[in-house]
């Protein structure tokens, strides 16, 4: 699932696009993928949103310079809007209770998504949602 997020952060409007990998785990989103060199310097923390990190005085002055900023001189590039046509299916989405069921799947279908990594089963059931949402309207 890719969520996008905007907010607020010491004043600073902040938009982030992660995937949530696991419980705790979440993935930032670049635009490209990060090439050797890149990967060698790739960070990775556990954050603990109960005990969140104080600013550093520095970051907090880059964000005062942030917010400072008229909304004209901020480089949007990286973050090109969306066309109005990405819009037209946007809908609030409330979280779907999930029930636990033993269902019999054919091998090799099985064996397709638990090879795409962790979180397979989500996977799969991303992709039931998505027949159901397509074959809602001719269901009586």
């Amino acid at each position: 699932m890719v969520i996008d997020a905007g907010g607020l952060a010491y004043s600073a409007v902040l938009y982030v696009v992660y995937t949530v990998r696991h419980e705790d785990t979440i993935r930032l989103i670049s635009a490209r993928k990060a090439n050797a060199d890149e990967r060698k310097n790739i960070v990775k923390r556990t954050l603990d949103l109960k005990k969140r990190p104080k600013l550093s005085a520095e970051q907090k002055a880059r964000l005062d310079v942030a917010a400072s900023m008229s909304d004209e001189k901020i480089d949007y590039s990286d973050a090109p809007a969306l066309p109005d046509a990405a819009w037209v299916k946007a809908a609030e989405q409330l979280p779907h209770t999930k029930k636990q069921i033993t269902l019999r799947i054919d091998a090799d279908v099985l064996e397709f998504f638990k090879d795409t990594g962790t979180r397979y089963q989500s996977r799969m059931n991303a992709v039931l949602r998505s027949y159901v949402e397509a074959h809602k309207a001719h269901v009586k």
